[in-house]
This record gives structure tokens, C-alpha cells and sequence, in this order.
């Protein structure tokens, strides 16, 4: 079976009702993407992390008439009619699609992320499973890559790690697998908290990752605190994620572009003395210890 995948572009204020709109249309799934190239790493708690600008792409059942679909979308959405554009998609195994795109990647020395049924490239590496899923992440993005391979080189030896804005759960799996005792979760989003169980689970760790809501999370005394979120975001937790750290613990931010890296430091700076650790594709990582 093939299908008809609907394309068109609108602004952030419409596309939840686009969204909608093409299923109430017949859309079998409709999905939103960024239409330019803005990152959105987390949502502040409440809001809805979309782009500006928005493309949603819909899914419809091959012999979908397109004259007329494309007619009642552009009469309804006049402003998004130069935008539409159609393709024919032959149907695919999307999972199996994934695996044959998605090879293990190695961060650092000694730590790959692999696709299940893969395996590392080296007998004597750490490797983290993941499947694609709710807020799935592989490492592919310069600021995860950046914090997987400072954990490869500051394996932790025993403690406890905090992952705080986890979406996949990949950091805390890597930071288990490389040696803490334990990690904590911490994410708004509730699909992120089922991915990062799921992951925990299928990697055979589930025993050493516990997920909750920033409110629910009662411990403290982390050896070593990440935070792969944006930086107003960062900023305005800096009482919080260095009121989490263990004494002399390490933190570890990113989600920064190189020219906000000096906001982040001052805003930390009565507890915990930053500094640049790691720089990728204008993305920086910051590291320090708890004074």
C-alpha cells in the first residue's frame, strides 16, 4: 500500500489547528516538523515546544483525491496555499527502515549507541540500546554528543547521577552502564518519562533508573548532575540544579549556543565556577564543580 502525504507550511499559531484540521480531513497521522532552523531542546513546564515556523506533513490513503484536498486545505488556510506540495510515499517497515539508516556510533573511548541487534564496532566497549520511540534521542545532536563523550572520559566510579531534563533517558543509561550505582530522571513531559522506563528496561538497567517530575524528585546529593536543556531554561534553575549537587559534585550543562555560554556562567557562579568544556557546531558544553 503507498501514500499520500500532504506537506504545507504555517506559523506557530496555527498549526496545532492545521494539525487537527487535516485529520478531521482523513488524515491517518499528521506529524510537525521545523520549517526553518530553529532548535527547541525543552519547553518551559506548560508550554507546547513548537517552531515559528511549522511544517506539518499528513499521511492519507492512496487514492486520495489531491485536486480537491488541496482546494478545502487552501480555502481554509489562504494564507498556507502556495505552501502545498504532494507526494506519493511507497509503504515501508518505518522501524526496520530506521535500523538500516542508524548504525552504532562510538562517543569517546569506550561508549557507542547502537540500534538494537547491532553491535559496537569493539569487544570491550560500553554500548547504550536504544529503539526510535516517544521522545526518542540517539546521540545525534552536537549537545547530547558532547555530554556522552565527557561521561566516556569521567566514568562515574559508584554514586548516584542526575539527568535532569532526561527525554530518552540516554544520558542516565550511559552514565549507568559506565559505573554510577544509580540514576534519576527528571522531565516535564510524561512521554519522556515512558521512554526513558522502556529504555532502562530493554537495556537490562531498570533497577538503577527512577523517572519523576521535576516536583516529584525528593533526592539530593548528586555526584553529578546533566542538564541537556535550553539556556533561559538553565538559567532559571540554577538554584535548583546546584541546590541538587553533592559537595564538590560536578555539573554539566549544554543546550548552549556559544554566544549565551557567558549568561549561563554568571548565573551560577556563587555556586559552581563553569567554564567551557566542549564546543560543537556552535553549541557549547559547560562543566564545573560545586564549590
Amino acid at each position: 500500500m503507498a501514500w499520500l502525504q500532504l506537506s504545507v507550511k504555517t506559523g506557530q499559531a496555527n498549526a496545532e489547528a492545521l494539525a487537527a484540521f487535516l485529520e478531521e480531513l482523513g488524515a491517518v497521522t499528521v506529524s510537525l516538523s521545523d520549517a526553518g532552523d530553529e532548535p527547541v531542546l525543552e519547553p518551559k513546564p506548560g508550554e507546547m515546544p513548537l517552531w515559528a515556523n511549522v511544517t506539518a506533513h499528513a499521511l492519507f490513503n492512496e487514492g486520495t483525491e489531491q485536486a480537491s484536498l488541496r482546494d478545502v486545505v487552501a480555502a481554509t488556510y489562504p494564507d498556507c496555499a502556495d505552501t502545498i506540495v504532494f507526494a506519493e510515499l511507497e509503504d515501508r517497515e518505518w522501524l526496520n527502515e530506521w535500523k538500516r539508516d542508524t548504525s552504532p556510533k562510538q562517543y569517546g573511548q569506550r561508549l557507542w549507541v547502537c540500534p538494537w541487534e547491532e553491535q559496537p564496532e569493539d569487544d570491550n566497549s560500553v554500548a547504550v540500546y536504544l529503539e526510535p520511540g516517544l521522545a526518542f534521542g540517539t546521540g545525534d545532536h552536537p549537545t547530547t554528543a558532547m555530554c556522552l563523550r565527557w561521561l566516556d572520559a569521567n566514568p562515574p566510579a559508584g554514586g548516584k547521577v542526575l539527568d535532569y531534563g532526561c527525554g530518552s533517558g540516554l544520558l542516565a543509561i550511559a552514565a549507568v552502564k559506565l559505573g554510577a550505582n544509580r540514576a534519576d530522571c527528571v522531565d516535564i513531559d510524561p512521554q519522556a518519562l515512558i521512554a526513558t522506563n522502556q529504555n532502562a528496561l530493554q537495556n537490562g538497567i531498570a533497577d538503577k533508573i527512577c523517572s519523576f517530575e521535576p516536583a516529584k524528585l525528593a533526592d539530593t546529593g548528586f555526584e553529578i548532575v546533566l542538564a541537556n536543556i535550553l539556556s533561559g531554561i538553565l538559567v532559571d534553575l540554577s538554584s535548583t540544579l546546584t541546590g541538587l549537587m553533592s559537595p564538590g559534585g560536578q555539573l554539566v550543562l549544554t543546550g548552549i549556543l556559544a554566544e549565551q555560554a557567558q549568561t549561563v556562567i554568571d548565573a551560577y557562579a556563587g555556586s559552581v565556577k563553569l567554564s567551557v568544556a566542549a564546543e560543537e557546531d556552535g553549541w557549547v558544553m559547560l562543566a564545573g564543580r560545586n564549590r
